[in-house]
């Protein structure tokens, strides 16, 4: 959801680390207290505020709307600060024949420019002409394909709505998968939704009630800095007269210097992953006093599991 916003409202600056499946996204909107603190905005879905927005599947979203200025950021007084943004997701519409709704997407991504490293051959070239005491590996390895690949993200949605003159509903499924650039770097994510409304009493008292849960399994990386377990580090220095493999199969080690370990390795055999559940109920009640007096009730529930 939040990615449909780039580039879409002014004062809204929303950023994130491209490739990187398990990257969250950085939104920062117009004012010095959203831009110079490192708190995301708030958001409020439905008219429950706090809610992860990645709760909400893109296809669910009726609209979206960015609250930057101290006199509607007040409404949700200290909260606010930093921006608010508001989602209202879709429901059934009243006399509407069951109508039944799919969406799907695939896309690529690519490492857009590698770092222009010396093969292995060239090494050799230059150990021979200066005459150097360096111990060959034997192999022609490029350590770049061997640690990113092309990444392919799809995504499904099914989504089927309906509704009477007093009763409408709308429910949806839909999954996602992201494989990153960097190989073992992965994110699936299951959302379920409802949105039921009901009419009563004359219709002066409408009811609203939804019920939603999200999935997640992520699968991290290590990348970014220049531990041991840098993937990326360890690629960028690792010598190309090195193996992948052992001639049984297992990873080839060779420590030429500190903190030197084969980055596929890295990869396969370090296991970071997450598992999240997060769960939304949301229960409001309105009623019509008098014709212009609305009396109302909003009850809101999350909770997040990782």
């Amino acid at each position: 959801p939040i990615q449909g916003l780039q580039g879409k409202i002014a004062g809204v600056s929303i950023n994130k680390k491209g490739g990187d499946p398990n990257a969250g996204f950085s939104v920062k909107i117009r004012g010095s207290s959203g831009f110079s603190s490192n708190t995301d905005p708030l958001y409020v879905v439905d008219g429950v505020p706090g809610v992860d927005p990645t709760t909400i599947a893109p296809e669910d979203i009726e609209s979206m709307n960015v609250l930057k200025d101290a006199s509607s950021t007040a409404i949700y007084g200290a909260r606010g600060a930093n921006g608010i943004i508001i989602i209202t997701t879709k429901k059934g519409k009243q006399g509407e024949s069951a109508n039944i709704e799919f969406n799907s997407y695939v896309s690529i991504d690519q490492v857009a420019n590698r770092l222009d490293m010396l093969s292995a051959n060239d090494i050799r070239d230059y150990v021979a002409e200066n005459s150097l005491n360096f111990t060959d590996g034997g192999a022609n390895t490029d350590w770049q394909d061997q640690i990113y690949r092309t990444g392919i993200s799809q995504s499904y949605n099914l989504a089927a709505s309906g509704g009477s003159e007093s009763t409408t509903y709308r429910v949806s499924l839909t999954h996602s998968d992201w494989d990153g650039v960097i190989k073992g770097s992965s994110k699936t994510r299951t959302i379920g939704r409802m949105n039921l409304t009901q009419k009563a009493i004359n219709d002066r008292l409408t009811l609203n009630a939804t019920l939603a849960g999200t999935f997640e399994n992520n699968d991290y990386i290590d990348y970014g800095a220049s531990g041991s377990n840098d993937v990326l580090y360890q690629a960028f220095q690792r010598n190309p007269t090195d193996p992948v493999y052992n001639e049984d199969g297992t990873f080839y080690e060779n420590q030429r210097d500190f903190n030197y370990y084969n980055p596929l390795a890295l990869i396969e055999q370090i296991q970071n992953t997450r598992d999240a559940k997060r769960f939304l109920g949301n229960l409001k009640a309105d009623f019509e006093i008098i014709e212009g007096l609305v009396a109302g009730v909003n009850l809101g529930y999350t909770r997040n599991d990782s």
